[in-house]
């Protein structure tokens, strides 16, 4: 008899048969290296994180920088010299002070603060 006074019925291997009724082929069950899926997601994320960073490049603000080439033309044995026009990137600190135009305002407006700042200081 059990603790609870009841009798125990059957083996201990249809007790275990009982507890898990589902079966699965080799094919359903998942992988037993608990680090093939870790790899599969941060490939994954990796993929995602550099179609996000090639966006990102697109999306930069360009300029048009026109280069001087020089070519050699073997037919008449001279160098020629091509002009080219191309995009580059610009540079993050021309963004960061603004547009030529407003600079000089900006900067005496500045000038202006910091000298009444000194009076009243």
């Amino acid at each position: 008899m059990g603790d609870n006074g009841f009798a125990k019925s059957g083996n201990a291997n249809t007790d275990a048969a009982q507890k898990s009724r589902l079966r699965f082929t080799k094919e359903e069950t998942p992988p037993t290296d608990p680090f093939a899926n870790r790899a599969a997601a941060a490939r994954h994320k990796a993929e995602k994180a550099e179609a996000k960073l090639e966006k990102a490049r697109d999306k930069l603000p360009k300029k048009h920088v026109i280069k001087v080439r020089k070519t050699y033309d073997e037919q008449a044995d001279k160098t020629k010299l091509r002009i080219v026009i191309e995009k580059e990137v610009k540079s993050k600190s021309r963004h960061l002070k603004g547009s030529p135009i407003t600079r000089p305002v900006k900067a005496a407006a500045q000038a202006a603060v910091s000298h009444a700042h000194r009076k009243i200081h």
